[in-house]
């Protein structure tokens, strides 16, 4: 349960790796003034001075930047607003204020709308002007072509707030065919490393890859461009190998990475936060449970020693620390962790609830695996309720935690339930995927074994056999198992058997699916003998 996160995270990176870019909006704005005595109507005044100075002088040049100036503006002026004792209410107020004075003082040029309209957190029409304001500057002559990039680089994150990543996708594609990789060549890498980020959130692995291991490139011959930008960025490549499970190839970014971070005199905590926490994951993808749990101590401690810092999440560290627990099946301390990370995200109120689902996953997990089923229940339907609270975008997430209330059901032997609930995930990820994509497999299987359970192997059977194809379909793709291939084929092979097939014909039928995906003879031969071993 991840888009949002990593999106935010992304940008958090983005902001990292920018010191030149902040450095020009430190020096160009004014100090807030401290006003702790002023009446409310002159404290809204000053922070009215405060979005004017911030803003205004410099809105040419924020709009080179790495990070588009009104994302780094919108947390300074939050900060700026602590100062000034307004609440969240007169600061949405003060902003939309501003933006119509901008748009006074500024002659309603569609570039300043849209930066005016991000501040002023109407996504929506910021990308609207951004887009009027991209086609305006392309039919000018002289600055054209910089104007037009400033105002697709405002298009795509406003495109980004909006969750709307093929979208920006296609915004940053603009950016970059209107940046010479040459003579701008840091800008030209800004910007294929905003697309990757926003390729990852909208699930295409393979290009966000590429993206991002050309923008490495390109940093690793100019040490002036590398620094903790570059470890940034290894460390989210690595997340992408890792979410492919492509463990080796993860490993040796992630190290990578950790080896330039040893080197530089400092280092962001938010950056070396989330490099120990991928080790983690990495290292107990390959079974080195205590390997993960040293990473995820050390982890702790950064967060501990920075404090309260934008994307750089405790809870984090605390969940995955208890995840490791019960794959080592030390439920106690997994219980005590989880626990941990839950009342850490109901702290966090709406903005932890997706993180709170995943912890309240978690925990029901670990109480099935202890044979608590009725605790599962309740857990699950606590998770649930919280991601029936979430924008449709998160349907992916709703899926999974419709799949493990259907698994505690099943776990209490209450078939009906589990089934309705299994049906629910499995349209929401054919919905979202395809009806042939592996991600359906999940769901699909587990629908397959509640009909197991009731000795309805009649319609297990099929539904197994389109199981076991799409796993292999996707081991061929990815050139490692996936997780459920052998537990799902072994399912597939007793449902014949129960079925009356022959011995013969179900190995056949399994070899069957195995040409049709094109598995090597390497991967059937592997395939088999772990058939073998249970």
């Amino acid at each position: 349960m991840a888009s949002a996160s990593l999106k935010s995270l992304a940008l958090v990176g983005a902001l990292a790796v920018s010191a030149a870019g902040v450095w020009i909006y430190t020096q160009s704005t004014s100090e807030p003034v401290q006003a702790k005595a002023q009446p409310q109507e002159d404290r809204q005044a000053a922070f009215l001075e405060v979005l004017s100075a911030s803003f205004e002088p410099n809105a040419e040049r924020f709009a080179g930047a790495r990070k588009p100036a009104a994302a780094w503006l919108t947390e300074h002026l939050k900060q700026s607003a602590a100062k000034l004792h307004l609440t969240d209410e007169e600061v949405t107020r003060q902003m939309e204020a501003w933006a119509q004075h901008l748009q006074a003082r500024l002659g309603a040029r569609p570039y300043h709308l849209a930066m005016a309209c991000f501040l002023a957190r109407d996504y929506e029409k910021a990308a609207g002007f951004a887009a009027r304001a991209y086609q305006d500057a392309l039919k000018s002559k002289g600055e054209g072509r910089a104007a037009a990039r400033a105002a697709a680089r405002v298009w795509a994150e406003s495109l980004m707030e909006l969750l709307r990543f093929g979208d920006a996708v296609n915004a940053y594609d603009k950016v970059l065919a209107l940046t010479d990789s040459g003579k701008e060549q840091l800008a030209w890498i800004q910007a294929l490393e905003a697309k990757a980020y926003a390729l990852w959130n909208d699930q295409h692995y393979p290009e966000m890859e590429e993206s991002l291991e050309t923008a490495v490139q390109a940093r690793a011959t100019r040490p002036e461009l590398q620094g903790q930008a570059i470890c940034y960025s290894l460390t989210f490549l690595a997340k992408s190998y890792q979410r492919q499970l492509r463990v080796r190839e993860g490993q040796a970014a992630l190290q990578e990475a950790l080896n330039r971070m040893a080197s530089l005199p400092e280092i962001s905590p938010v950056v070396q936060y989330e490099a120990l926490c991928e080790a983690a994951q990495l290292s107990g993808l390959v079974g080195a449970n205590e390997e993960a749990i040293i990473y995820l101590v050390r982890a702790q401690e950064i967060a501990r020693q920075a404090g309260p810092l934008p994307g750089l999440d405790p809870g984090q560290a605390i969940l995955q620390l208890g995840s490791r627990y019960v794959v080592m099946r030390r439920f106690d301390e997994a219980t005590e962790w989880i626990n941990k990370s839950i009342e850490h995200y109901e702290k966090a109120g709406s903005k932890g609830d997706l993180k709170l689902a995943e912890a309240l996953g978690a925990l029901a997990q670990t109480q099935m695996q202890q044979e608590k089923t009725e605790e599962a229940i309740a857990t699950a339907k606590r998770c649930v309720a919280v991601v029936e609270t979430l924008p449709a975008e998160f349907e992916n997430e709703q899926a999974i935690a419709y799949n493990l209330l259907g698994l505690t059901h099943l776990s209490a032997g209450k078939y009906d339930v589990s089934e309705n609930l299994l049906k629910r995930a499995v349209a929401l990820r054919e919905k979202l995927h395809g009806p042939d994509h592996y991600q359906v497999a999940k769901p699909l299987g587990d629908l397959a074994c509640v009909y197991m359970a009731q000795k309805r192997f009649g319609e297990a059977e099929p539904l197994l056999w389109d199981v076991v194809g799409m796993e292999m379909r996707a081991t061929v793709t990815m050139g490692k198992f996936t997780p459920g291939l052998v537990d799902h084929t072994r399912f597939f092979l007793a449902t014949m058997g129960n079925l009356g097939i022959a011995e013969t014909t179900r190995r056949d039928r399994v070899m069957e699916l195995a040409r049709e995906a094109k598995m090597s003879d390497s991967q059937w031969k592997d395939l088999a003998e772990q058939l073998m071993k249970r």
